[in-house]
């Protein structure tokens, strides 16, 4: 009996240390996918860009990414044009807010502030803004 007992006692404490560890986890995983998705964003719309300009393109135009057409405005892709890069190399589980100036990827409906923004630039020669609200605080339950 004494050993039932024993073991219950241990279990119970391996449960309340373990327990709250693994809850974590969903939150780290969340935010983890985020940070990822941006990055790639970043680095592909930054890459399309280098790609348009090492060709002496003009400001406005069209390119095409992995079968993807992309639209170019002012060097850099459009919104429309970048949610079609990133469709084509990571298809959701995110959720695109789209506008005519803007991209927002949303992680999920539920945690609409776990998010990043795409502007591109109002003018040729000038810097698109990249805004990430992707961190622990964002992303946790």
């Amino acid at each position: 009996m004494i050993e039932l007992v024993v073991v219950l006692v241990v279990l119970g404490v391996l449960a309340a240390v373990a327990f709250p560890r693994f809850i974590g986890l969903a939150s780290d995983a969340r935010h983890s996918k985020m940070t990822y998705l941006y990055g790639s964003f970043q680095s592909s719309t930054q890459l399309a860009h280098a790609f348009w300009t090492a060709r002496s393109q003009p400001p406005n135009g069209m390119m095409t990414v992995q079968g993807q057409p992309v639209p170019i405005t002012n060097g850099w892709p459009s919104p429309a044009g970048a949610l079609g890069m990133l469709n084509a190399s990571n298809p959701p589980p995110f959720v695109p807010v789209l506008t005519a100036d803007a991209l927002e990827i949303r992680e999920s409906a539920e945690r609409p502030q776990c998010r990043f923004i795409y502007r591109p630039p109002a003018s040729w020669g000038a810097a698109p803004e990249f805004v990430s609200e992707v961190n622990r605080a964002n992303c946790g339950d």
